[in-house]
């Protein structure tokens, strides 16, 4: 699984995680700041990390569904037969939310009180 985030200071951070039968654990975090977000350098990331681990052991790649993620993950399961590609159910959630925030007038007052809640308790 894979999972950006891009701080104030515009730094891309990206965080590798592994799941198996036992749980997730983290495998490591990139500074992607300097590498363009295009496809190709992305795929090139995630084939170097399906090569660390060993493909025989990946059987599915989770990320957000942003088109360059999607071109990426064809790119990746075109070459590596044995891959599937899944967008990351939390992202598609998300992004229904703001569709729903910015369009449904009632959720424009809900939505802004969930995120202060939920930016609490974290």
């Amino acid at each position: 699984m894979t999972e950006g985030w891009t701080d104030k200071r515009r730094i891309t951070i990206l965080n590798f995680l592994v799941n198996n039968s036992k749980g997730t654990i983290f495998l490591k975090s990139i500074d992607a700041s300097a590498i363009s977000k295009t496809a190709n350098k992305i795929c090139k990331m995630l084939d170097d990390i399906v090569e660390e681990i060993g493909e025989e052991n990946v059987v599915q790649i989770v990320t957000d569904n942003a088109a360059n993620y999607k071109a990426t993950d064809e790119l990746l399961m075109k070459k590596r037969k044995t891959l599937y590609w899944t967008p990351c159910a939390t992202h598609c959630i998300d992004l229904m939310l703001e569709d729903f925030e910015k369009k449904v007038p009632v959720h424009q007052n809900t939505i802004p009180k969930g995120r202060k809640i939920t930016t609490y308790i974290y």
